[in-house]
């Protein structure tokens, strides 16, 4: 993947979690790349409802179900490694830096 900016367009087929919340982003026929976010992050709906996600503990996690067939209609990425993916419909994801952990990490599927 050349740039985090190939992302735009993509959609969120799937899912999954265990000490990581990973999200597979697709664009038949260009392009197929996983999201894999270590540490907790902020999802925030359409609608303006923030939810604090921690990768590990399920009790926060359904909130990540809404992400499901949405598209990517951008992505930051800032100096400091903080990662911001602005969906289609509103949504957002916001993945900060972590001291002690890669925070989050894209690759090309």
């Amino acid at each position: 993947m050349q740039s985090h900016h190939e992302l735009v367009g993509t959609q969120v087929w799937r899912t999954s979690f265990d000490h990581q919340v990973r999200l597979t982003l697709v664009a038949h026929p260009r392009l197929s790349a996983e999201l894999v976010v270590e540490v907790p992050f902020e999802l925030c709906s359409g609608a303006g409802e923030k939810h604090e996600i921690k990768p590990g503990e399920p009790g926060t996690l359904t909130p990540v179900l809404g992400l499901f067939m949405k598209t990517v209609a951008s992505v930051d990425v800032t100096e400091d490694e903080s990662l911001t993916l602005r969906f289609e419909d509103g949504w957002s994801l916001a993945a900060r830096p972590d001291g002690d952990f890669e925070s989050w990490s894209i690759v090309e599927l």
